[in-house]
């Protein structure tokens, strides 16, 4: 700290100029001291610098920003490749025109078919199903999916603690195909934790949570099945003489729905309730709410 400044004192000189002589100079001065105020210290430094002169540069127009990436998509897979869309709990898979199988999404049980699992986030691109060639149908279940052959066989991957793959698999679950316990297949839903199938002889079948002592079981039904929708732990047939029955997990006995105002064409089946869209163009629905 420096210490307080002392009164400087200040000097008035006076100095009168006389006549100039040849030989002598005569200098009067006149001295006068006085106290001058207290004055605060000063530090002498560089004289502060102009400041920098910009120049001015025109700003370029708003660009809008680049469109963000597309999820799930890339140059070979465009949408009119696309022949049919199943999608899992979280997970989604695409039978594509030529007949192969691409799947994406959450691979924990190996449900997306890449020959890996173990991880919530698999693939963000729809990967190929390797080994998997004139598909005809897809469908997708909890955690599993599923593929039918045009000659009727099947296979399954993913999680298989309910059977829903394959009875003869202890594993639970496959990250690659595995044979379905059924053949001769014409049709294929996939539920929660169970798959039903319509036989080409117009025969209904299950497995997984829903069939008895770990085999395929037939539904016992008064008609030819037209269509099947499976949802949660129900699933639901549409015969050919349009009359629609409806079972679930627990009781495995088809039920007779009716009361519809007009002929039903198709199907849909949830948890607790089924949907039917009908022939005039109206949707009845029932179960709860």
């Amino acid at each position: 700290m420096l210490p307080p400044a002392r009164p400087l004192p200040l000097v008035l000189a006076l100095v009168a100029c006389a006549t100039t002589v040849p030989d002598e100079t005569t200098v009067r001065v006149r001295v006068t001291v006085q106290d001058s105020p207290p004055l605060g210290l000063i530090i002498a430094g560089p004289p502060p610098r102009p400041p920098p002169r910009r120049a001015l540069v025109a700003r370029p127009p708003h660009s809008p920003p680049p469109p963000p990436p597309a999820c799930g998509a890339t140059a070979e897979n465009t949408a009119s490749d696309l022949a049919e869309f199943a999608v899992g709990h979280g997970h989604s898979c695409a039978r594509m025109g030529d007949g192969t199988v691409r799947c994406w999404g959450a691979n924990l049980d190996g449900q997306t078919g890449n020959g890996e699992s173990g991880s919530d986030r698999g693939p963000a691109a729809p990967a190929v199903v390797p080994d998997l060639a004139g598909v005809a149908q897809v469908c997708t279940g909890f955690s599993y999916s599923c593929a039918r052959f045009g000659d009727g066989r099947a296979v399954c991957w993913g999680n298989n603690s309910h059977n829903q793959l394959n009875f003869s698999l202890t594993a639970s679950c496959a990250s690659h195909p595995v044979r379905s316990p059924l053949v001769g297949i014409r049709s294929l839903v996939c539920g929660a934790w169970h798959v039903c199938a319509i036989r080409r002889d117009g025969s209904a079948w299950c497995w997984g949570e829903d069939a008895p002592r770990y085999s395929p079981w037939r539904v016992r039904l008064p008609a030819r099945v037209a269509q099947l929708a499976a949802g949660r732990r129900r699933t639901c047939a549409l015969l050919a003489t349009s009359a629609v029955y409806c079972w679930t997990v627990a009781t495995r006995a088809p039920a007779a729905v009716t009361g519809f105002p007009a002929r039903v064409v198709q199907l849909a089946a949830a948890e607790q309730f089924g949907c039917a869209r009908l022939e005039d163009g109206r949707v009845a629905c029932w179960g709860s709410e």
